[in-house]
């Protein structure tokens, strides 16, 4: 392959997010992909948690990006296999855009109920649905906030930094990640007890997660200790977590009484 002549996967992404004319600089993720309410009001783990388990990297980076880059109804998108697989870095062992592993990736999203999938031609057309993967055939309705579902914004800097996150993060960073964007906190306490609990990954993973963001430079972490009576040693403590720029920013302006968020 001549590198010389030939699109590298930085300006490939580049490409891809800059024809997406989005308004903002970060794209709108329905909270559901992580949590979610079902028809009788009790709390889910969304999709997210099955692509964990799975150690399915390959999908979820598939599937954010196809999220920054479907930004007008019917929320679809069609390219060449060749062009998703080149954005995210994914080559054969000749050097060749690894095409079957984009393609197996999106039967394997569309199997979660996260996307459509036609062919036209040579191309996959992709079609955006409801983050939780439980809307069936429905149209997809994009998060707007407190009106119509809260959501994860995730900055474009997540692909574009000098350092983009999206090649620096295992797939335990990645998850956490989302989860926490998706609490509209910039600083906040949780434990891995409770990210297994509340969102379905593992408490290992938890772990692994916060840790790595940590060192990434994506939150700063301090620990506060108190004086507890109950405790055997007299004290507790507890881990604190704030986000650094640019993942300090809501991006949410509509909605201004947090308590409306689900945490819990």
């Amino acid at each position: 392959m001549n590198h010389d002549t030939t699109a590298d996967s930085a300006s490939t992404l580049g490409a891809l997010l800059e024809d997406a004319k989005r308004t903002s600089d970060a794209a709108p993720i329905g909270a559901a992909f992580v949590r979610y309410t079902d028809t009788e009001g009790r709390f889910q783990h969304g999709p997210l948690a099955k692509l964990v388990r799975n150690h399915d990297t390959t999908a979820l980076d598939l599937y954010l990006l196809f999220r920054a880059v479907a930004t007008k109804a019917p929320y679809d998108v069609a390219r060449d296999a060749r062009i998703w697989a080149r954005a995210l870095g994914h080559f054969t062992d000749d050097g060749k855009p690894n095409t079957q592993m984009i393609s197996r990736a999106w039967r394997r999203l569309e199997g979660l109920g996260l996307i459509n999938r036609e062919r036209r031609g040579r191309l996959a057309h992709i079609f955006a649905r409801h983050e939780s993967g439980t809307k069936g055939e429905d149209a997809y309705v994009p998060p707007d906030g407190a009106a119509n579902g809260f959501y994860i914004a995730l900055p474009f800097a997540y692909w574009t930094a000098t350092e983009p996150m999206h090649t620096k993060l295992q797939l335990p960073g990645k998850a956490v990640l989302l989860i926490l964007l998706s609490r509209l906190q910039h600083e906040f306490t949780i434990t891995a007890e409770q990210l297994h609990t509340w969102y379905g990954i593992s408490p290992e993973t938890a772990h692994k997660g916060l840790a790595e963001l940590d060192k990434q430079g994506v939150l700063s972490c301090w620990v506060e200790t108190k004086a507890d009576p109950r405790s055997p040693t007299g004290s507790t403590y507890h881990r604190n977590y704030k986000f650094k720029a640019p993942y300090d920013r809501l991006r949410r302006p509509e909605i201004t009484d947090l308590s409306q968020v689900p945490t819990e």
